[in-house]
This record gives structure tokens, C-alpha cells and sequence, in this order.
């Protein structure tokens, strides 16, 4: 038997916020650094980053006839429609649905069997930047009504963001996407990813947490060692009217 992983950094500290609170944006920026480069050398497979069966996902009808999103796999399904998912006026934001519940510690074996080289997570959504001579992975966390605050997702989103963030990591993502990954003028595979927190009816109990999570942002990708492997934190708000997506910024991008 394989021993147990060891959790990242990162991952450390998302499981103890309820104990130690949430680190500050420094602390943050190095134990994503540190996080990704303790994965570089675990993280060598191939293969889907899924099982090769999921739950179905709801039709698109069902959820407009109900006029709700029950959970993530509805916001999901309506993503899944292939169109480009506009983000207020913000063009820069514009995103395609890739793909969804992904354990990017998850490789085959050359047996083809499965294995998991790091400690299981899941990442609720893959998306792809939409514009043309852009297509950054976006790892997105979604936080539907009293789900955790924004400062919380934040940080479990940076903790699926290091599992992806290595080279051979971003590699596997434009091989296994490349209508995605792979710009028309350059083949290269991406080097860097976005994070996306998108809420849905999100309280207004949870406003001073996201002013906090707006400027814990701003501090983590002006640290070098995370802009490294970060170009763009957003916060997005979801709204679900008239059986489509809508999409908006809760506050402008945190960028490099």
C-alpha cells in the first residue's frame, strides 16, 4: 500500500480556518508557491481527471421550468450549453465551460488503472477564458446562497488551483482540452491560471467577507511568487433570470 499524501500547504490551512481563521495574502502567496512545488515532482500522470462515470446532470429544461439552480450541478448543466458565458462589461472575464468535478491529483497507471498521487479534491468547475489569443484555465469555485463565505472559497479554490499549477499539470490540461488550452496562433500549452469564486444569491450577511476576500485577492497576486502562477483572481455573481446565465463582477479583477 501506497503511503498517505501529504496535504500541501495550502490545503493545511484551508482545513484549519475554522481553528486558526484565514492566513493573510502573504501567507497565502507563499504556501501556494510552496503547495505547487511539492506537487511538481508527485503530480506526473496522465489521463482524465475524472471517473469514467459521473451523475448525469440535469436537463437544461428541467432547471429553467423550476426557475431555480438547486446546486452546483445545475449551474453546471446551464453552463454547459456551448456558448460564450458573458461577464458584465468586463470582455476580459468572458469565459467557455470545460468541464466539472475534477480530481486533478487523479493520473492512470500504465496499467490504466487509476491512482491518486495527492490528497483527493474537487474542483467544482473548469473554465477557459474565452477570448482567442487568451484561453488561461480558470479554476472556479461556486458558492450557491449560505454556502461558505467568499474568503473561504478563496482559499479552497487557491488549494484546486496548486494541484493544477504545476508545468506538467497545465500541460495535461491543454492535451486533454486542447479546443480549449491551446491558442490558434500559438500551441504552447498554458503557464499560469485564473481563480474565479462565482456566488449565487449570495446573503448580505456575507458582503464584509467578500470586501475581505476582494482585498486578500489583491494582496495574494501582487506577491511574486504567486503571480508566478496566477494572472487573475474575480469574483463573480451569478444570477439565473428568464431560464439563462447572467454574469457580473462583484469588484474589479485582481490581476498582475
Amino acid at each position: 500500500m501506497s503511503p498517505k499524501p501529504k496535504p500541501t500547504a495550502i490545503e493545511t490551512a484551508y482545513a484549519n480556518l475554522r481553528k486558526d481563521g484565514v492566513p493573510d495574502a502573504a501567507g497565502l502567496a507563499t504556501m501556494l508557491a510552496q503547495s505547487i512545488k511539492q506537487l511538481e515532482p508527485q503530480l506526473r500522470g496522465s489521463g482524465p481527471f475524472y471517473p469514467g462515470k459521473r451523475t448525469a446532470l440535469e436537463s437544461p429544461d428541467r432547471i429553467r421550468n423550476s426557475g431555480r439552480l438547486k446546486g452546483t450541478d445545475d449551474l453546471a448543466a446551464m453552463l454547459w450549453e456551448p456558448t460564450r458565458f458573458k461577464v458584465g462589461r468586463r470582455s476580459e472575464l468572458d469565459f467557455f465551460y470545460v468541464d466539472r468535478e475534477l480530481v486533478a491529483a487523479r493520473s492512470l497507471k500504465s496499467s490504466g488503472k487509476p491512482q491518486i498521487t495527492a490528497t483527493k479534491l474537487w474542483l467544482d468547475l473548469l473554465l477557459a477564458n474565452a477570448n482567442p489569443e487568451d484561453r488561461t484555465p480558470i479554476v472556479a469555485e461556486a458558492k450557491l446562497r449560505h454556502d461558505k463565505n467568499p474568503e473561504v472559497a478563496l482559499v479552497q479554490a487557491l488549494a484546486y488551483a496548486a494541484q493544477l499549477g504545476t508545468a506538467r499539470q497545465l500541460s495535461r490540461l491543454a492535451d486533454l482540452y486542447p479546443d480549449f488550452f491551446l491558442n490558434r496562433g500559438n500551441v504552447a500549452p498554458p503557464t499560469r491560471l485564473d481563480v474565479y469564486v462565482i456566488t449565487h444569491e449570495m446573503p448580505g450577511t456575507r458582503k464584509p467577507a467578500l470586501r475581505r476576500a476582494v482585498r486578500l485577492a489583491e494582496g495574494i497576486v501582487s506577491r511574486p511568487e504567486a503571480a508566478r502562477h496566477l494572472r487573475r483572481i474575480a469574483f463573480l455573481d451569478a444570477s439565473f433570470r428568464g431560464g439563462a446565465m447572467r454574469f457580473r463582477g462583484h469588484a474589479a479583477p485582481a490581476q498582475t
